[in-house]
């Protein structure tokens, strides 16, 4: 029963923390990154010893993207532009493909060890690899 109590203590200051890193991570950038056209599909899995972020971008280049980390949470965005063959488009006749602003932003169900984290983007694919922080936890219990 005190080791369900300690979890939860310990999760609500996780929940405090994400809060924290979403005000330090909003306090340097332009209103624009907060006006989202579309959130990009992704998947989040761990495994034994990591957490990976897999989020699809296709036609999005690498230099449109900004990613923040922070010991609970993930944060992308960026820019999809539109080809400049559409700026120049009469009329649309079908229009299912999201362009403009993108942002995503991740809980991540543990803390990582964020200067461990690593980022690839390969054919329209981002991964993330976070690095799970060990969770120590020191239970103290007195002899009654």
């Amino acid at each position: 029963m005190k080791d369900e109590r300690l979890q939860v203590i310990i999760k609500f200051f996780d929940d405090v923390s994400a809060l924290m890193d979403l005000a330090y991570i909003r306090a340097d950038l332009p209103s624009y990154f907060f006006e989202t056209v579309y959130e990009p599909p992704t998947d989040v899995f761990e495994l034994e010893d990591k957490i990976y972020v897999v989020m699809e971008l296709p036609g999005v280049n690498p230099q449109d993207l900004q990613i923040a980390v922070g010991p609970t949470m993930v944060v992308v965005r960026g820019t999809k532009l539109q080809p400049a063959l559409m700026k120049q488009a009469l009329s649309f006749y079908n229009l299912e493909i999201s362009y403009g602003y993108f942002r995503r932003q991740l809980y991540l169900p543990t803390r990582i060890v964020v200067k461990a984290t690593s980022v690839s983007f390969d054919n329209g694919v981002l991964k993330i690899e976070l690095l799970k922080e060990k969770q120590d936890v020191k239970i103290i219990r007195f002899n009654d």
